[in-house]
Parts: C-alpha cells; sequence; structure tokens
C-alpha cells in the first residue's frame, strides 16, 4: 500500500473525530434555543400574572373607595352597630374578604365583622405611619392584628359630605387569593416553577416555597433581578447561579405596572425554575449523542491507530537511523523492504551514511587544523577589540581633560574612564596635598570603595620605590600598609609629570582575585595602570597650573579679594541677569579713613596688614552670594545682586558699624581705631548702567568724607525718565 492511501485512511480517521465535534457543536445550540424558549416563557407568566395581580388589587381598590363613599359609614351619626351591620353587608358580597372593619382617627376599633378587638386602640405603627402620608387607598400586607395571619389589607380614610376625614375603614384579604392568580396561570402542574412577589426593597410578600419567610426574608433571586431592573426594564430574565453554586437556576421577572387608577406598590414578582428541571429532556438527549459521538470517536481512533503503526514503524527505524548518525557512527544500516516511497527513502539513507562515512574522515583532519586557526583569529580578535576600545577610551578621556576647568572635573572624568576600562576591578587615584605630607583622593571607583581614603607616602611601596608595585600573593610580595583588602591582588602606580611624582593611582584587581589567572593578564593590567597614569598625571598638573592662573587673573593678590576687572565683568554679568529678573543690585563702595597716617606711622608693611585684615573682615560680613572686591589702593567694593536699596543701606551701617570694633594688630603693636566711609547706590536707580552706577557709588563716598568721614551716604537717584530711556 502506497503512503498516499495511507494518510487517505489517517485524515479519515481525523474526520470522524470532527463529525462527533460538530454534533456536539449541534446539541450545544439545541441547548441555546431550548434556553431562549424557556426564559420566554417564564417572561410570559410572570408578565401575565402581576398583571392579574393588577387587576384584582384594581377591584379591591374600587371596592374600598365605594365603602368608603356608603352613606351609613359616611355618616357621622351613624352607631357602631349600624356600621358593623353595614360592614357585614359588604363582607357578604365580597366573599374574598377575610374581614372588614372600622377605625377613628386615633387607631380605635369601632366595628369589625370578625367582632375581634372592638374598643381596643392599634398602636401608632405599621400602616399607620404610611397612611399619614397617604391622601389615596394605601395597601399594606402584614400579620393582622386581629389574628396571626399574613393578609393583605386595603386602607382608605373615611370622609363626611364636607371632605373632612373622620374614620379609617380596612379591607383584609388572605394571602391564598395570590396563590390562586399563580395557579391560574401557571396549569402545567409538572413544572416545579419557584414564585416570589416582593417589595422594592426585595422583601417577600408572598412565596410560594417560603412561607416562613414572608414580610421576614429578602428573596434569594432578589440579588440576581435588580441588576436587571437597573435599565428600566419591566420584564426580563437571566440564568445564574446561587452563591452556593450547587444548584443553577433560569429566572424572570416582571415589575407591577399598576392598572387604570390604581397605580400600583412598585412590587416585583420572580419566577425561577431550576436549569436541570427545565433541560431534563435535552440532557436525556445529551446523554444519548454523547454515547453515539463516543463510539464514533472509538472507532475513528481505532482506524487512526491501525494505520499510524504501519506508517510510524518505518519512520521509527529511520529516526533511529538518523540519532545514530547525530551520534557519529556511521556503521547504521537501515533494513526496510517494501515498494513504497519510506523503502525508497531507506535504500537512499543506507546509501547516504556510506558517502558521509568517507568524507567525515577527511574532514576531521581538516576540522582539527581549523579549530586551532580559529582559536588563534578568535584570541587577537579579542585583544585588537580591547586595544580599540582602550584607545577609544583615552582619545576621550583626553578630550574631555582638554576641557576640564577643575581638578575635580577632572576627577569625575577619570572615574567614568577607568569604570570602562577596569569594570570589574575597584580603586582610587590619590593626588599630594599643598603641604605634601599625605595623599588624598579625590577619585574613587568600585564598590565597595578602597577603606584608606587618606594616606602617606610611607605606606605605599609604589611611592617609596618610585616604580610600579604589584602584589599577587600576599604570602610572597610586599603589602602595602594603606591596602587593607585581604587576598585581591593590586597594583600602585606612581602618578608623575614633568620629573615630579605628584599622587598614586591605586587598583584593586577583584576579576584576578581567588582564580586562577595567567602572568600576562597582570603585565597587560599594569601596562594599562602605567598609561593611565600617565594622562592623568599631565592633565591634573595642567589643571592646577590653570587654577593658579585663573586666581591670578580674578584675585588681588595681597587682600585675596576678586579684583577690579572681575569686579566689572562680574557687574555686568548680574546686571543682564537683573533686567530678566527686574531686580535690582546694590553697589557698596568702602574707603578707610586717615589710610596715609597708618602708612606714615606704621610704614607700607602696616599698611598692608590693615588692608588684609580687612578683606577678611568684609568676607565675614557679607552674604553668601554677594562679591567682595579690591576696588584699589584703600577703596573696596561689594556687589550684592537681588537687593533693594533698604537691604543695601542696612548691610553697609552694619558693615562701618562692625568695622569700629576691629583690633589690628602689627608686630604686637595695635594700629588703632578704625572707621569707614561709604557710598551706597543701587542700579538701576542710581544710574542706566553700570559704570554710572559705580561713578553714583563713589560719589556717595566722597561726600560722606566731606560730611566728616565714618557714615554711610546714599547717592542721589537719577532721573527716572533718563534711566528708563536708557533701559529701553
Amino acid at each position: 500500500m502506497k503512503l498516499s492511501t495511507k494518510l487517505i485512511l489517517f485524515f479519515s480517521g481525523i474526520g470522524v473525530v470532527f463529525l462527533s465535534m460538530a454534533m456536539y457543536v449541534g446539541h450545544n445550540a439545541t441547548v441555546d434555543i431550548l434556553d431562549r424558549q424557556i426564559r420566554a416563557a417564564l417572561e410570559n407568566y410572570t408578565f401575565h400574572t402581576i398583571d392579574k395581580i393588577d387587576r384584582m388589587f384594581y377591584e379591591k381598590y374600587l371596592d374600598i373607595k365605594n365603602i368608603a363613599l356608603d352613606p351609613v359609614i359616611a355618616s357621622r351619626h351613624s352607631t357602631a352597630q349600624q356600621i358593623t351591620e353595614r360592614l357585614r353587608l359588604y363582607q357578604g358580597d365580597y366573599a374574598s374578604y377575610a374581614a372588614v372593619a372600622f377605625f377613628t382617627l386615633d387607631r380605635v376599633r369601632i366595628a369589625d365583622t370578625t367582632g375581634k378587638d372592638v374598643g381596643q386602640q392599634l398602636p401608632l405603627a405599621g400602616y399607620w405611619l404610611r397612611l399619614k402620608g397617604s391622601t389615596d387607598v394605601l395597601v399594606d400586607v402584614d400579620f393582622s392584628d386581629a389574628s396571626s395571619d399574613k393578609v393583605i389589607r386595603f386602607v382608605s380614610y373615611v370622609r363626611d359630605r364636607d371632605g373632612t376625614a373622620f374614620g379609617v375603614v380596612v379591607l383584609r384579604l388572605t394571602l391564598d387569593v395570590l396563590q390562586d392568580i399563580v395557579k391560574e396561570v401557571i396549569q402545567d402542574k409538572d413544572v416545579k416553577i419557584k414564585v416570589d412577589l416582593v417589595n422594592s426593597e426585595g422583601v417577600i410578600i408572598y412565596s410560594s416555597y417560603n412561607v416562613k419567610g414572608i414580610m421576614k426574608e429578602t428573596s434569594g433571586d432578589w440579588l440576581f433581578a435588580r441588576p436587571l431592573m437597573s435599565s428600566d426594564k419591566k420584564v426580563g430574565s437571566a440564568r445564574h447561579r446561587h452563591s452556593d453554586g450547587v444548584e443553577e437556576e433560569i429566572l424572570a421577572f416582571s415589575t407591577e405596572r399598576g392598572y387604570r387608577d390604581f397605580k400600583g406598590n412598585n412590587w416585583v414578582l420572580i419566577m425561577s425554575v431550576p436549569s436541570k428541571d427545565a433541560f431534563a429532556p435535552v440532557i436525556q438527549l445529551r446523554t444519548r449523542i454523547f454515547i453515539i459521538s463516543l463510539l464514533f470517536v472509538i472507532i475513528g481512533l481505532t482506524i487512526i491507530y491501525v494505520f499510524a503503526r504501519r506508517m510510524i514503524r518505518p519512520l521509527e527505524t529511520l529516526s533511529k537511523g538518523l540519532h545514530e548518525i547525530a551520534k557519529g557512527n556511521l556503521d547504521v544500516k537501515i533494513d526496510i523492504h517494501s515498494s513504497d516511497e519510506i523503502g525508497q527513502m531507506s535504500a537512499a539513507f543506507n546509501d547516504m551514511v556510506i558517502e558521509l562515512k568517507e568524507h567525515s574522515e577527511k574532514l576531521l583532519t581538516y576540522g582539527i587544523e581549523m579549530q586551532k586557526s580559529n582559536v588563534e583569529l578568535k584570541t587577537k580578535a579579542r585583544l585588537l577589540e580591547m586595544r580599540e576600545l582602550e584607545s577609544s577610551l583615552f582619545s576621550r578621556m583626553s578630550e574631555l581633560f582638554q576641557a576640564c576647568n577643575s581638578v575635580e572635573e577632572a576627577s569625575v572624568v577619570i572615574k567614568n574612564t577607568v569604570s570602562q576600562l577596569f569594570p570589574r576591578d575597584r580603586g582610587a587615584l590619590y593626588i599630594y596635598n599643598s603641604s605634601r605630607n599625605m595623599l588624598e583622593s579625590i577619585s574613587v571607583w568600585g564598590e565597595p570603595a578602597p577603606q584608606e581614603l587618606v594616606i602617606t607616602q610611607g605606606e605605599c611601596w609604589g611611592l617609596r620605590r618610585g616604580h610600579v608595585h604589584v602584589m599577587v600573593d600576599d604570602t610572597k610580595d610586599l603589602v602595602c600598609q594603606h591596602v587593607r583588602e585581604v587576598g585581591i591582588p593590586y597594583i600602585c602606580t606612581p602618578i608623575v609629570a614633568k620629573g615630579e611624582t605628584i599622587g598614586m593611582l591605586h587598583l584593586l584587581l577583584d576579576s584576578l582575585g581567588g582564580k586562577y589567572y595567567e602572568p600576562e593578564w597582570i603585565k597587560e593590567k599594569e601596562q594599562l595602570a602605567l598609561r593611565l597614569a600617565e594622562g592623568c598625571g599631565l592633565a591634573i598638573t595642567n589643571l592646577k597650573l590653570q587654577e593658579s592662573l585663573r586666581n591670578l587673573s580674578m584675585r588681588d593678590p595681597l587682600t585675596g579679594l576678586f579684583n577690579r576687572r572681575y569686579m566689572k565683568e562680574t557687574l555686568e554679568l548680574e546686571w543682564q541677569r537683573s533686567l530678566r529678573k527686574y531686580v535690582h543690585i546694590g553697589i557698596i563702595m568702602i574707603d578707610i579713613d586717615h589710610f596715609k597716617q597708618f602708612n606714615d606711622t606704621f610704614g607700607h608693611d602696616g599698611g598692608d596688614r590693615l588692608l588684609c585684615e580687612l578683606g577678611m573682615f568684609l568676607v565675614k560680613h557679607i552674604r553668601g552670594g554677594d562679591i567682595a572686591c579690591r576696588y584699589g589702593g584703600e577703596e573696596f567694593t561689594i556687589i550684592m545682586p537681588e537687593s533693594s536699596l533698604e537691604v543695601t543701606t542696612q548691610r553697609a551701617e552694619h558693615i562701618r558699624e562692625a568695622a569700629t570694633h576691629m583690633h589690628v594688630m602689627y608686630k604686637q603693636q595695635s594700629l588703632g581705631p578704625i572707621t569707614l566711609s561709604l557710598g551706597v547706590a543701587v542700579l538701576p536707580l542710581h544710574g542706566s548702567d553700570t559704570n554710572a552706577v559705580l561713578q553714583a557709588a563713589d560719589a556717595a563716598l566722597y561726600n560722606a568724607k566731606r560730611q566728616g568721614r565714618n557714615r554711610v551716604c546714599v547717592a542721589q537717584e537719577a532721573s527716572s525718565q533718563g534711566v528708563l530711556t536708557e533701559i529701553i
């Protein structure tokens, strides 16, 4: 038999399985149709039942209105005996009533067809509370006050000819009238339908199966019916399962709509039937279909198994042969004797194995040679990639060093570069302090950071020897005192620039700790550390030189304050910033009173001493954002950004007062009392630009001197129109 024939039989078996599945799907469709029919029937039952209840209530509604209008009952002059006889006459006409009673407005029973509790007063509860706000007939369900039965009450005021209420008439009906209506609508006694009539809060008014829960419990189906009514549905149905999850039900509801003049009570009628009872015929049909489908499946699987085994046996033999070849066994041979396609495949397989055996011996020799070449190429490629990465990182580091303005910025560049050059190692870069008695770390990388951040030259063998120190084995090599980590190889590389040692690069080789490694690896890391140290040393030396030159260009060499050039540049910058923020800039010009006398008395060195002390004094008595400058000679300038005239004047007065308490000593001799004259100006109140406001402050300073010195004078305000024109 050919393979094509086998495949046809195989897929025929699969078709049997799909046929069974189609039968099952058809069964489910039948269940869905029956479900819709049952729900439609239940909705019809609930609709007609609640309609009959509304019609019955409408009849009782007319009855009680007629009784309340009866001449005898509506007369204030009728006796209790006359009212009782007339009520019994009505009860005889309407046999469905259990009792008819008449009450005064004080809830005293005057007449009752049962003759019970006549003359007794009822408590203000139940329907009496609801009756106060009612002007029409009131319907109430509760336990009877004359008996223990549950009744439906129809309550209405009795009014005289003037329309004034003087009594209340009450009709009582037993709940049997509701049961009769339900039986009349549901004539099929074989169907077990549960009926609940509930009020607007779900409390049971009538139940065909839970008599004890009437007016005491909430219907169990109310939880499922209430969400359906939220969309203003009058009739609806659903399929649900109770919280116990045991039994599934089909539920339908219908809300009370009233009839003609009777508006209804917003009651809801709920009917439910267990799904197992409703679908009993379908369940029987499903069982039969399942048995038939199962037979078809068994037959189909048998056919599939028989023909599949015939197909799979030779394929398994081929598969085993392929696995043997995959394991390297080229001595395998497949013995399949058939005239179909699989037989042809087995013959071709045997020929292929013979050729593979011949070529494998040749490839084995070539493979060994290629493997050696491949390892060498990979090693060279890896080294080349590392060299390219290192060159790229060093190039980028040099480029960033040129853009740095301080050693602190350079330390960040060094940290980022080292973290990439030695990604699994940690360490620190140490630089000599100004006294050259110790080295402080300016950059630390890796987690956890090295424990020693400040070291001395004597604690490091690399610094003491003047060249690279490598520690690989702490039992054989010298261990530096500043290294607290035990068992971890490290490298200490002195940083030399222009023939002078300025620091040390310390590298902890965590990547090699506790592992076997080749000596060449240590040598590579040593060379890389040396290259890094050379680049860092030159950059740090240049940055320190730049910082020194920058300070010389900005600072006054005698007082250490900013010089006049820096003051003017800063004032221009602050002026532009104040224009954007719409704020003022305060300017204080300061001059030492009688400074020439200090020079004449104590010499120029004594005068310089006074200038230095005043420079330190000004730094202590200005705000953090203020700028103190030496303007020239014994004159000083303070720039106060974002300061009003009042704040600037107060600060000037504070400085003047504090200066009188200065005691400057020179060669163990006091220079005597010191006073200052100060001129205050505010930009743009006293000038339209920086030059104008400086001139205004200087003029105020000389005004202070003319007025007797040791005082603060404020510059005269410039023309507001002129200042505004200049600013615009």
